[in-house]
């Protein structure tokens, strides 16, 4: 890594002169917040590797007779994922900075570059954004690991399997659904109100046991956009009020108004649509990768900064998950 500013030295030249300038000069960039994470708990652990059992006893009801008649088994179902070793990995001279008219993030006269203002900025206010921009933008659900060239820096969209690569793994094996495989539903509809039909019907098919547990559809933001218009025109009313006082009522499913329909923009370019009930997302995670637990070391003039920490994003219960039937996991 290294600290560019040949932008901000062309135009204001190789020197630095103080003039009052400060960080309320230096405007933050954009990034996207983990907002996909945030769906997840965590589950905190130690070691990488995560394993759960789902347990169900058959039916055991039957009418009376004297005789004793036994009926009902009890399976177990396991079921198992790694945690992927992610790392932040920055490597900097702060002296290159000094010359210039962000010099006031320098740290003359003091001789340990880590000390210098310019790595606290960098940590505190980029380090941990820039990370959930990768996460959300590359990782959580496109994501799809590969194995580090020795000596190479990896990139963000390998660093896990992301969700859609999960939900692809369970289906293959028979398990999302009940174990009754995708949920049909076909290829999105263009049309807004046709596909807030779609979605309905889609809903309203659904295992009603489990139906009963679910809260939250996930889609593509793109997607979402497009359940809003239709729900809108399909029903004619404002829906700009609050059911609960929490939830905008257009984004609710018409006849289970305790289901609402979310877009993230991590799924967008995806026609996935998935479900499951809340406490069955998870993110085992071994190590937290809070900004209190960086390691930073100076070697003369050069600052290096990392830390690294285990995760994944899966569902404990694979058969608790249903998703439809996109093109996407075929």
């Amino acid at each position: 890594m290294s600290i560019n500013v040949s932008d901000v030295v062309s135009q204001f030249g190789t020197y630095y002169i103080p003039g009052g300038q400060s960080l309320a000069n230096v405007k933050k960039a954009l990034y996207a917040t983990s907002k996909t994470a945030a769906l997840f708990n965590d589950r905190p652990m130690e070691g990488n590797y995560f394993r759960s059992t789902f347990a169900q006893l058959s039916s055991v009801l039957q009418p009376f007779q004297k005789a004793f008649t036994p009926s009902g088994d009890l399976k177990f179902e396991p079921n198992a994922f790694p945690l992927f070793k992610n790392k932040i990995d920055i490597s900097l001279y702060p002296d290159d900075i000094e010359s210039s008219y962000l010099g006031f993030l320098a740290g003359m006269p003091e001789a340990d570059r880590a000390s210098w203002p310019v790595v606290r900025y960098l940590l505190e206010v980029h380090c941990m954004s820039a990370k959930d921009n990768d996460m959300e933008l590359q990782a959580i659900f496109g994501g799809s690991f590969v194995a580090p060239t020795p000596g190479t820096a990896g990139t963000a969209a390998t660093t896990m399997d992301g969700i859609k690569k999960v939900l692809k793994k369970y289906v293959t094996a028979g398990r999302v659904n009940i174990g009754a495989g995708t949920l049909s539903m076909g290829t999105p509809a263009t049309a807004a109100v046709d596909f807030c039909t779609q979605v309905e019907e889609w809903v309203y098919s659904m295992n009603p046991v489990l139906r009963d547990q679910i809260t939250e559809i996930i889609m593509s933001e793109q997607l979402a956009l497009r359940y809003r218009a239709g729900k809108i025109a399909k029903y004619g009313r404002d829906f700009n009020y609050q059911y609960d006082g929490t939830v905008n009522g257009v984004m609710l499913i018409e006849a289970f108004p305790a289901i609402m329909v979310r877009g993230f923009i991590s799924h967008n370019g995806s026609n996935i649509i998935w479900a499951t009930p809340n406490v069955n997302r998870i993110r085992p995670i071994w190590k937290t990768p809070l900004t209190s637990v960086f390691k930073i070391e100076s070697i003369k003039r050069e600052v290096s900064i990392f830390t690294d920490w285990h995760e994944a994003y899966d569902f404990e219960v694979p058969e608790f998950v249903v998703v439809n039937d996109a093109s996407d996991l075929a």
